[in-house]
């Protein structure tokens, strides 16, 4: 029996430049203005929901309990920011375009009981 070696060599063709990996992280980090701006847009997009459709989403989550709507914000934001929970953001997020997609169906639509 003879043995077989097998060696995938990638080649790069003359157009193709190395992908520098600290330069590409160094082109998103954004500064902290952009961040406070970042924050700011989305808290807006959270304000523009109900209390209701903010709720799903912290049940969702598995948030505690708030009083109000803008601690309520705050800690929906809190928890998208965090890292760990970028799979749970993530799912979220296209669970919820799953739905729209379904309401905005003339078919579908009146399958969906989600306001």
């Amino acid at each position: 029996m003879q043995n077989i070696h097998l060696e995938f060599v990638e080649e790069m063709s003359s157009n193709q430049n190395p992908v520098d990996i600290f330069k590409f992280y160094a082109d998103y980090d954004l500064s902290e203005e952009e961040e406070e701006e970042e924050e700011e847009d989305q808290e807006e997009d959270y304000e523009s929901l109900t209390v209701k459709q903010l709720m799903r989403i912290r049940e969702y989550y598995n948030i505690p309990k708030s009083k109000k709507k803008e601690d309520l914000i705050n800690d929906i934001i809190e928890f998208e920011a965090n890292i760990e929970n970028i799979d749970t953001v993530m799912r979220r997020t296209k669970l919820w375009g799953y739905i729209s997609e379904l309401k905005s169906d003339k078919y579908m639509k009146q399958f969906i009981f989600w306001t």
